[in-house]
């Protein structure tokens, strides 16, 4: 397996195998896939040790990860999809269609997708089945891995809101609990931030930009990623290929839209919890 032919998995390896971040630019990648893919290399694959070197052996055990981490996803995708819609037929295809979209060629790589994935639908599962201490572990995980898992703390956002508005037994309990969890799963983004501040400053040219936004800041300096920054006229084929996903998708929402009247403005937080 040649790194050199993983994108962003030559990233991702390097700070398995170095431990360190060694440029700045590499702030953009979270530290929690790099430490399993290192933790695994020196544990399980360790008797591997004396005939692979460490550069051979670490892509190895990233897409072991990878794979493993996709299969897992995939069965508990179909535990959560049963879960909510309570139908096998439905749950078995939508964990089908998880399996079959084009963007699994990440989730065999030496990427941090398949991981994620899977810390999300455990936290997911977990949630709905109210073991909230566990989902709150679980997407905690999935914000060490990338950094839009710290946008998971919104699933105990809608619980305290939900309790401080509907006063249900021990409203005020409930929300502080479900705040303190929201807390957090936003805390890995802020402390690996300010861990990138520290580690470079005094001496690069962004230190006088607050912690709390460097990583927006990082990307869109490297990697060219911000609000729209994608909606530019070289994207159009793009656009075109995934056109009969977004009709699909436009067209879901406009019959849940239909369907719900004023209860999808107020998602769900005037109604009985839906999972209790």
């Amino acid at each position: 397996i040649n790194a050199e032919y993983m994108g962003d998995g030559v990233y991702f390896l390097h700070l398995a195998q170095s431990r360190e971040y060694t440029y700045e630019h590499f702030a953009v990648f979270f530290p929690g896939y790099p430490a399993v893919v290192r933790v695994l290399t020196e544990t399980l694959f360790r008797p591997l040790t004396p005939l692979l070197p460490l550069p051979t052996l670490l892509p190895i055990c990233a897409v072991f990860i990878s794979t493993a981490s996709f299969t897992l996803a995939a069965g508990v995708f179909y535990r959560l999809s049963l879960h909510v819609l309570g139908c096998p037929h439905w749950a078995l295809r939508s964990a089908l269609l998880f399996c079959i979209t084009p963007a699994n060629i990440f989730m065999s790589a030496a990427y941090s997708e398949s991981l994620f994935t899977c810390l999300a639908f455990f936290g997911m599962l977990w949630w709905v089945q109210r073991r909230t201490h566990w989902a709150c572990l679980s997407f905690l995980l999935a914000a060490t891995v990338r950094s839009n898992g710290s946008m998971f703390a919104g699933f105990f956002l809608f619980d305290a809101i939900h309790a401080l508005l509907n006063k249900t037994p021990r409203h005020i309990h409930t929300a502080c609990l479900a705040l303190l969890h929201a807390l957090l799963i936003g805390a890995p983004s802020l402390l690996h931030q300010r861990r990138i501040h520290t580690l470079y400053c005094p001496g690069a040219q962004w230190c006088s930009r607050p912690a709390w936004g460097l990583y927006s800041y990082l990307q869109g300096r490297y990697w060219g990623v911000g609000w729209f920054a994608y909606y530019a006229p070289r994207q159009l084929p793009n656009f075109l290929i995934a056109l009969p996903t977004i009709a699909l998708l436009a067209s879901s929402i406009q019959t849940h839209i239909c369907k719900a009247g004023w209860g999808f403005a107020m998602a769900g937080l005037d109604q009985p919890h839906p999972y209790t």
